[in-house]
């Protein structure tokens, strides 16, 4: 028989942690989502799925809203029972997921923030969690808007993909100029079953082949003075450069 779930007058509090680039790679995920969950100050070691919190803002239900830092629903994250109830929106249940979707009804009353987070001590809260609705849904609205804002300024910067990388031979050329002769560029990515998707890993990808074909130099000053070396530029699918190497180097 299930036990009674007990409501208190104690409201939580549902806000979030921008997750940026240099976050992502330090955990070798390129695709983490971009938002870490945090409940009462707390951080957990899961991020929003923001469309099923989108969802879940809207009607009752089970929703995935905890997904781990691959991005991928199933994958170590945690379903939500949500409830409505009047002014307020309820997390009654949460569970952990494994790959097969399984999950273990004792775990249902609380949720572990550090789950899977090797070195954290466990972090555990009881539920259920008490949200104002008009805060949930608010707090909905500006991840959604983050969004759009972020994939506006994004393309601004990033282009479009997919990418392509290019190797530039400056054997007696110069350095900064913008186009080449045909015969110095050697590519990648222009096959199609090898195309650059992800802006993050092509330009760890361009970094890495630009210090290791110009070892020696430490300052743009020193790639350009023996007339030699090599850049490494991105381009996007419209052929517009996004990324060149050198410029991470100081003058």
């Amino acid at each position: 028989m299930a036990s009674e779930v007990v409501y208190t007058n104690k409201m939580n509090k549902l806000t979030f942690k921008i997750i940026d680039g240099k976050e992502k790679i330090i955990a070798d995920s390129p695709s983490c989502p971009d938002f870490r969950i945090v409940i009462d100050g707390v951080e957990a070691n899961y991020f929003f799925d923001v469309e099923e919190l989108k969802q879940s803002g809207e009607k009752a239900g089970t929703y995935n809203i905890a997904v781990c830092f691959c991005g991928e629903r199933g994958c170590s994250g945690a379903e939500v029972e949500v409830v409505h109830k009047g002014d307020e929106i309820l997390w009654e249940k949460m569970w952990h997921t494994d790959l097969d979707g399984t999950s273990d009804e004792d775990e249902r009353r609380e949720f572990n923030f550090t789950e899977n987070k090797i070195g954290y001590p466990d972090i555990k809260k009881e539920l259920p969690f008490r949200f104002d609705k008009e805060e949930y849904r608010a707090l909905i609205l500006n991840l959604t808007s983050h969004n759009r804002v972020e994939d506006i300024e994004d393309k601004k910067i990033k282009g479009e993909a997919p990418y392509a990388i290019a190797i530039i031979d400056l054997n007696d050329a110069y350095h900064y100029a913008d186009v080449f002769d045909e015969e110095r560029y050697a590519w990648l990515g222009w096959q199609e079953y090898a195309k650059y998707i992800n802006y993050e890993m092509v330009i760890a990808l361009a970094d890495r082949l630009f210090f290791a074909l110009n070892p020696d130099a430490k300052t743009q000053r020193d790639w350009t003075e023996l007339d030699a070396g090599y850049d490494i530029r991105i381009y996007d699918v419209n052929f517009k450069c996004i990324y060149k190497a050198h410029e991470k180097l100081p003058k």
